[in-house]
């Protein structure tokens, strides 16, 4: 990346030379040379990772217990060991049980997880969550009895009914089929 931004710096005072010697006097193809270059430049950075906030949290924990080189190297460690013979555990050196979302997350993306405290370049994704509604509203409760008979509530508020949310897509669309409803986004605006 440094090879690639001395090169645009030497363009670019080529380019102020020329200028300056009068070779070049449009002033405004500079300028675009310039923010074409910055833009190519920004694409070319590396994206941050996309990572859950719970993971966000347990790095904020380590960061906050040591100094910056200490905490990536804690967490370094502690991402490295697990898998061969240790859990995976917290500052308080607490065990993170596998099922959790954090352990479940990590089990899945460990080689994200070490690039994002390597790099120290990520982002928290954010979470999507479904609403089931039906004509009685969104469903807010929902009990099913062995006879397979259900039965379920609904509020027409999703904010202030204590909506049930669901962060499983196919799990709100099956419950949606149980209660003859619809899977919403919880973002959708009200129409």
């Amino acid at each position: 990346m440094e090879k690639i931004i001395d090169e645009k710096i030497n363009e670019w005072r080529d380019c102020l030379a020329r200028h300056s010697k009068g070779e070049a006097t449009d002033r405004s193809i500079l300028i675009r040379a310039v923010l074409s270059d910055m833009d190519e430049l920004k694409s070319s950075l590396p994206k941050p990772i996309e990572v859950p906030q719970e993971f966000k949290d347990w790095y904020s924990q380590i960061k906050k217990r040591y100094p910056q080189k200490s905490a990536r190297r804690c967490a370094l460690y502690l991402l490295c060991r697990q898998g061969f013979g240790f859990g995976f555990n917290d500052v308080a050196d607490d065990r993170i049980p596998y099922n959790s979302k954090l352990g479940k997350w990590l089990y899945e993306n460990i080689d994200l997880a070490i690039e994002a405290v390597y790099s120290d370049n990520f982002t928290v994704v954010k979470e999507c969550y479904w609403l089931v509604k039906s004509e009685k509203g969104y469903l807010t409760s929902l009990s099913i009895s062995q006879g397979f008979s259900s039965g379920w509530t609904g509020n027409s508020d999703k904010h202030d009914s204590g909506a049930i949310l669901f962060t499983d897509r196919k799990r709100a669309f099956a419950v949606a089929h149980i209660v003859k409803g619809n899977v919403v986004p919880e973002s959708e605006e009200e129409q």
